[in-house]
């Protein structure tokens, strides 16, 4: 019987080392499977805050790598110009046939704006433009900014301390069970 206590109480201190040191992504894991965790939001930039200078009957396109993030919620921006212009968000193909004049697919738009917010969700990830197109006779200038609202999970107070909890509680076991494992028997 003492042998087993010992390696039960080996097994509670390297599981605890593990998910407490060696990979707390998995204390994060389980604990947001149990409920246990704190959700808040960050903006994290996909584009520093950014001046364009936009020419008479011209247009200016902005290149935007969309990374891979399955925390996101929402892609979130926002621009001002000195008068008024077109703003288009969309995808490499969206571009093209925009380029050509055709009928192309849009994310967001605004028409003849100076300031405009815009706010959605692109699940799907890749290259994605911003063209400013300005129609009018004299340049424009434009502050452009795009950042991705991201989910943040953070352990609930009771989660953090159970990996700490294991180690000590292996710990205990191990010195029980070699404490009775070095009793001689009558």
């Amino acid at each position: 019987m003492k042998p087993k206590i010992l390696i039960v109480g080996i097994v509670l201190f390297i599981v605890g080392l593990y998910v407490g040191v060696i990979n707390p992504s998995v204390t994060l894991a389980i604990s947001k499977s149990l409920g246990l965790t704190s959700t808040s939001y960050q903006d994290e930039p996909l584009l520093p805050l950014t001046l364009l200078n936009v020419n008479a009957k011209d247009s200016v396109k902005v290149e935007i790598d969309l990374p891979s993030n399955p925390n996101r919620v929402a892609i979130v921006g926002s621009f001002t110009a000195d008068g008024p212009l077109n703003f288009y968000l969309m995808d490499e193909e969206g571009l093209k046939a925009w380029e050509k004049g055709l009928s192309a697919r849009v994310y967001d738009a605004a028409i003849a704006q100076t300031k405009y917010n815009l706010t959605l969700s692109l699940e799907k990830v890749g290259r994605y433009y911003a063209v400013f197109d300005n129609t009018q006779e004299s340049r424009r200038s434009v502050v452009f900014t795009l950042t991705q609202k991201v989910l943040i999970y953070s352990l609930n107070s009771q989660a953090e301390f159970l990996p700490q909890l294991a180690v000590l509680i292996g710990f205990i076991v191990i010195l029980i069970g070699l404490k009775l494992g070095g009793k001689k028997q009558s």
